[in-house]
């Protein structure tokens, strides 16, 4: 390996357009505290940093179901296939 290998080794591409909106929209329905928001600067994310957020917080939605929430036929499928 060369020198020029060793920086582009270290270079990690910032998180997408779709996946920042990803976690704004996940965040907002998601069962876990908004306070760690706070402490993420979404502006220098990169897409394996946001990948990691958007797995932990599809794993903590609300379950709409058991909340007493408005729920739909199509979050009903989904919710029998996550079981």
């Amino acid at each position: 390996m060369n020198w020029i290998d060793d920086i582009f080794d270290e270079y990690e591409e910032l998180a997408t357009l779709e996946q920042l909106a990803a976690i704004e929209q996940l965040a907002a329905a998601a069962s876990v505290c908004g306070e760690w928001m706070d402490e993420v600067d979404l502006n220098k994310l990169t897409k394996v940093e946001a990948e990691k957020i958007i797995n932990w917080l599809t794993q903590n939605q609300v379950n709409r179901i058991h909340a007493g929430l408005n729920y739909n036929q199509t979050y009903i499928l989904w919710h029998l296939r996550n079981i």
